[in-house]
């Protein structure tokens, strides 16, 4: 050791090889838990998909230029860049969720896009419709593009007689140019006219797959040996849909469900199966209750069997079950009495006491942070805890009587600068709509369990949290403007 310190020139050398040995292992240590990471990432397919789905343009029009895995901002994300047309876009991409953190649109020529400022895709499709007075229309392409410093939406579509090319001028909305052309009579089937049309199409697909709120990526009408038919590729949060529906009879023809990269471990759904609500009713009938809080309801599998993992309560019980994903049997049950209170045939139950709170605090729109049994003292009563926008409430009432035994009203302390101009925030039930939307979800797929009014750094925010399919969903949403302030998700 003291050779290679004997002379300076050594100690240099030496110093240096080891701050190069110690830099290789360091960026080695980065490399390995980054691979880690990406390996329980959702892909870089699937972040291209998700970025081209925001962007509003069809896979093929877009020609990948950059896709890279990465650390930013205390998150990991999918860097991805593509080209459509004369528009250049670069996204972020949460690697876990593939929700869109950043975006950015720009002209070949470098110039940022002010997307801000543009109507939407589905405005400018609207605009070239109704200028060609048809409705029933298959989409070939609807792009973002730029021609001279003007920035357009190219469409291009067809019905059963006429194909139709608009230009739309991406801020006005203004008819640049349009170009209609009769079709080829020996593409058209003889009885076109009696064909279901794409949105039928559409609709049948979503009933098929049980759900409501999906993101299409493909919907065009397609031949294959005579038979014409719909194609369809639509998702949802957790799921990718493939449909080929007859476009005559409305038949479906094929279908395939895949779980997304993400929730590789969740089982896949299937169209021969029933509902979640179905499961839930069929708990409820054997349970012999109709006033329950559902604390869980989701797929589950266990020995290749699909169920339904249903939990929910009441004021005296609580209840586990397992039903048959497909035949809607009771697999297992277990029916727990809750041990903190004993109650009573003669009480007024939870949601009368609900409506006494209510009725003495003079509020209809309220969001229930609690309502439960509890006991003091030999003394049965609800306790009850809910909000408005302005005020927190919390009730004790008499479990038997319905007499008001304590109550505490807390007012809310506004910040006047964050105060609209007319005095209202967007209210509880906008900012869930909003949170659950941005999520892709709909209200009626998720639980809630906390939304509430709250102030951070002067600011007054609306705390939701919600869960869907296991899943953790926490958002901070301006209670003034609606915007997403901040959000995070867990599984």
């Amino acid at each position: 050791m003291k050779k290679l310190f004997s002379t300076p020139v050594k100690a240099i050398l030496t110093c240096l090889c080891a701050a190069a040995l110690l830099a290789m292992l360091c960026v080695g240590g980065a490399l390995a838990v980054s691979s880690a990471v990406e390996a329980n990432s959702i892909g870089g397919d699937a972040a291209f998909a998700c970025a081209i789905a925001d962007a509003g343009i069809d896979t093929n029009a877009a020609s990948v230029s950059e896709s890279e895995f990465r650390f930013s901002k205390g998150r990991f994300v999918y860097d991805v860049g593509f080209n459509c047309g004369e528009t250049e876009y670069r996204y972020e991409i949460d690697a876990k969720s593939g929700l869109v953190v950043n975006r950015s649109v720009n002209g070949r020529n470098g110039s940022p896009v002010d997307t801000d400022g543009m109507i939407s895709l589905e405005d400018a499709k609207a605009i070239a419709l109704e200028d060609a007075g048809v409705a029933d229309v298959t989409f070939e392409s609807a792009e973002l593009d730029e021609d001279d410093g003007v920035h357009y939406y190219e469409l291009d579509f067809f019905t059963m007689t006429n194909e139709y090319e608009y230009d739309i001028e991406a801020f006005t909305g203004e008819i640049l140019s349009k170009e209609i052309s009769t079709v080829n009579d020996d593409d058209v089937p003889a009885d076109a006219e009696s064909m279901i049309g794409i949105d039928e199409a559409k609709a049948i697909a979503l009933a098929d797959a049980g759900v409501t709120e999906a993101t299409f990526e493909k919907a065009e009408l397609d031949e294959d040996d005579d038979v014409y038919y719909y194609e369809l590729k639509f998702y949802t949060a957790h799921y990718e849909y493939e449909y080929e529906i007859n476009a005559f009879t409305g038949e479906i023809l094929s279908r395939e469900a895949d779980v997304l990269p993400d929730d590789a471990d969740e089982p896949a759904p299937s169209p021969d199966m029933i509902d979640v609500e179905e499961a839930k009713a069929i708990a409820l009938a054997d349970a012999g209750v109709t006033d329950a809080t559902f604390e869980k309801a989701e797929l589950d599998e266990d020995d290749d069997v699909l169920y339904y993992d249903i939990e929910f309560c009441t004021d005296t019980h609580e209840y586990e079950y397992e039903i048959n994903a497909f035949t809607g049997e009771i697999l297992d049950k277990k029916v727990d009495e809750l041990a903190s209170v004993t109650p009573a045939p003669d009480m007024i139950g939870v949601e009368a006491a609900k409506a006494i709170a209510l009725a003495d605090a003079g509020v209809t729109d309220a969001t229930f942070e609690k309502a439960e049994l509890d006991e003091d003292d030999d003394v049965l009563y609800y306790d009850i805890e809910f909000c408005t926008d302005t005020h927190e409430y919390e009730y004790e009432i008499n479990a038997f009587t319905g007499e008001i035994l304590d109550k505490e009203v807390d007012e809310l302390e506004p910040d006047e600068t964050q105060q609209p101009t007319n005095g209202q925030l967007i209210g509880v039930e906008n900012a869930k709509q909003i949170a659950v939307a941005h999520a892709g979800l709909s209200i009626e797929q998720v639980t809630f369990s906390k939304a509430e009014l709250d102030e951070e750094d002067d600011i007054r925010v609306y705390e939701i949290e919600f869960i869907h399919n296991g899943v953790e969903y926490e958002y901070t949403i301006n209670a003034c403007t609606g915007e997403i302030m901040d959000w995070e998700i867990d599984d």
